[in-house]
C-alpha cells in the first residue's frame, strides 16, 4: 500500500511538472482573456521587427493614442519616418516600457513620444499583469526587478496562467505543431490600429465620474522609460492624451498630479494640459476622438510636440 501511495505521488508529481512545462510555452501565445489585445501587441511588435531602417519619431502609448494620432499625417507634418506603436490602457506603462526597449534595440529611434490617457494613471498594475508576463517572454529581471508590487502581481499572474487550459493548450500546440495563436487586430490592416465601435459617449455614463488619486503602481516605469531614453540616446517626449472636458471637471486636480510623476521620472513633458475633446467630437471613449476627426487631432498633438523634438 505505501509503494502504491508513492508511485502515485511520483506519476501525479511529473505529470503536474509535464503539464506546468507545456504551459510555459504557450504563454507567449494569445491565450489570455483577451486575444483581441494580444493580437494589437503582435501587430505592433510586427513593425518594429520587419525593418532595421532608422526612424525619426516613435509613437508609444494607449488607445488615446491609437484612436487620436495617425502615423501618416504626423508623418507628413514632420516629413520625416514615423510609427504609431499604440496599445490599449489593458497593457499601459509596463507593456509600453517592454515596446520601447524592444524598439530602442531593434531600430535607431531619434524621437520617442510616449503619450497615455490621464485615465491610465486610474488602474493598479494587476490590471494588465497577464499581458506584462507574456511580453517579458521569461525575462525574470523584468518581473521580480521592478517593484515590490510588480514582483508579487506577476507572480500571482504567472501561476494563473500556468494552470491555465487555454495556455497549457497553446503550449502543446507551440512545441509539437509550431503553432502560435497570433489573436486577432480588427481593423488594423487597414487603420493601422484597432477600428472604433460605433458607441459614443453620452452624459453620465462610463468613465464621466470622479476618479481615485492617481495609483504609484507606475513610477518605476516612468523611471526606468526616462533611464531606457537615456541609455539609448534617444529624446524621449511624454504628452497626454486628449480628453472630455467633462472629466477634468469632475478630477481637477488629477493632470497636475500625474505631471509631478511624469516631471520626477525625469521625463519632458510637453504641455501641462491635455488636449480637450468637446462632447460633439468624442468617439467611443472619454479619450478617443471620432475617427473622422483623428487627422484634424493629430495636426494638435504635433502641434504640442513639434518644440520639442529633435
Amino acid at each position: 500500500m505505501r509503494r502504491y501511495i508513492i508511485c502515485t505521488i511520483v506519476t501525479l508529481s511529473l505529470l503536474l511538472s509535464l503539464a506546468i512545462g507545456l504551459s510555459a510555452f504557450g504563454i507567449g501565445a494569445c491565450a489570455s482573456r483577451d486575444r483581441y489585445s494580444c493580437g494589437l501587441y503582435r501587430f505592433q511588435q510586427t513593425k518594429i521587427e520587419t525593418s532595421a531602417a532608422p526612424v525619426d519619431t516613435v509613437m508609444f502609448g494607449d488607445s488615446s493614442l491609437g484612436n487620436d494620432v495617425d502615423a501618416k499625417t504626423f508623418m507628413h507634418l514632420r516629413g520625416k519616418p514615423t510609427l504609431n506603436l499604440a496599445l490599449n490602457g489593458a497593457m499601459g506603462f509596463p507593456v509600453v516600457y517592454l515596446q520601447m526597449q524592444d524598439a530602442f534595440e531593434k531600430r535607431k529611434v531619434r524621437n520617442a513620444i510616449v503619450m497615455l490617457s490621464p485615465e491610465a494613471f486610474r488602474h493598479g498594475f494587476n490590471r494588465g499583469a497577464e499581458f506584462y508576463v507574456s511580453a517579458a517572454d521569461g525575462r525574470l529581471s523584468l518581473l521580480y526587478g521592478v517593484s515590490n508590487v510588480v514582483g508579487f502581481q506577476a507572480t500571482l499572474s504567472l501561476v494563473k496562467m500556468l494552470f491555465d487550459k487555454d495556455v497549457l493548450n497553446a503550449g502543446v500546440n507551440r512545441l509539437l505543431w509550431n503553432e502560435t495563436d497570433i489573436g486577432e487586430c480588427r481593423g488594423c490592416a487597414n487603420w493601422d490600429y484597432v477600428l472604433q465601435s460605433n458607441k459614443h459617449v453620452a452624459a453620465g455614463e462610463g468613465d464621466l465620474i470622479k476618479w481615485q488619486a492617481p495609483r504609484d503602481d507606475f513610477d518605476p516605469f516612468l523611471k526606468r522609460i526616462a533611464s531606457l531614453c537615456q541609455e539609448y540616446d534617444v529624446n524621449c517626449v511624454y504628452v497626454h492624451g486628449p480628453i472630455m472636458r467633462e472629466v477634468l471637471d469632475l478630477n481637477p486636480t488629477y493632470v497636475a498630479k500625474i505631471n509631478q510623476k511624469i516631471e520626477g521620472a525625469g521625463l519632458n513633458l510637453a504641455a501641462t494640459d491635455p488636449i480637450e475633446i468637446p462632447a460633439d467630437e468624442v468617439g467611443n471613449a472619454v479619450n478617443h476622438v471620432r475617427p473622422d476627426l483623428r487627422p484634424a487631432y493629430t495636426l494638435k498633438v504635433y502641434q504640442q510636440v513639434q518644440a520639442f523634438l529633435r
